[in-house]
């Protein structure tokens, strides 16, 4: 079944045309993990979901090639994109970079309306969390990082920095996957949402306080943490993997 609640495009708004919503259906598919790394896009499956023809549906997939999130291969179709540890450790370090010029740039700027807004979907992640709403959780997350990445003033670091996080979503859908709904499973995605919410109320602390300083150095540390988490989770599936295996 397809989550039809979509993902949040305020900075980077598209057209509404039969393509453009395609897109919004395919993306919900990848980053809720319904399509996950490595599995081909049914273009005509996806086409009779949505009620559209395939023309429409193979533009959307066009697009997402181009953004790096599918891959076309000759005479095989079209696939989900699989990221290598590596590119995604280097994916890290940019963000990691990228973080310190963002959060000053948020924390400096005059307008502060944002910070509301900012403090009520901090809330709602809270809730989403409460309630094992994970792909609520993650949809809250880009809206979070889209306000105070509005607020910076950069739509091409905005560009940047949203494919950032959605490459990193991807490579950890495919380990949430293979980690199935287990206990450890559970454990994991409780403690990475905690110390999520943790560093950015302390983000947020900083913005309210115009501490710019403090506020680049807390998405650097946020960056690192989470690739610590994501390192954790591969390293945690590796061991379960082995333990099938020799068992």
């Amino acid at each position: 079944m397809i989550d039809s609640t979509p993902f949040p495009n305020e900075l980077l708004a598209r057209p509404e045309t039969l393509s453009s919503l395609a897109q919004t259906r395919v993306e919900q598919l990848i980053f809720n993990g319904e399509l996950l790394p490595g599995e081909k896009v049914k273009e005509a499956v996806i086409a009779s979901q949505i009620g559209f023809s395939r023309g429409p549906v193979r533009e959307a997939c066009r697009a997402l090639v181009a953004e790096g999130f599918l891959v076309s291969i000759a005479q095989r179709g079209v696939f989900v994109r699989e990221f290598t540890a590596e590119e995604i450790s280097d994916l890290y370090d940019i963000r990691g970079h990228l973080g310190i010029l963002v959060g000053k740039l948020a924390a400096e700027t005059e307008d502060r309306d944002y910070l509301k807004e900012l403090a009520d979907v901090l809330a709602r992640m809270k809730t989403s969390i409460d309630a094992g709403e994970e792909n609520s959780y993650f949809r809250l997350t880009l809206r979070f990082n889209d306000l105070f990445l509005a607020s910076a003033g950069n739509s091409e670091l905005t560009k940047i920095y949203r494919r950032i996080t959605r490459s990193i979503r991807l490579y950890r859908m495919k380990y949430l996957h293979y980690a199935g709904q287990t206990a450890e499973r559970k454990d994991w995605l409780n403690a990475s949402f905690k110390a999520s919410i943790d560093q950015r109320e302390q983000f947020l602390t900083a913005l309210q306080k115009s501490d710019s300083e403090l506020a680049g150095a807390l998405l650097r540390r946020h960056a690192e943490d989470s690739r610590q988490r994501t390192e954790d989770l591969v390293a945690r599936v590796a061991i379960s993997q082995n333990k099938d295996k020799t068992g």
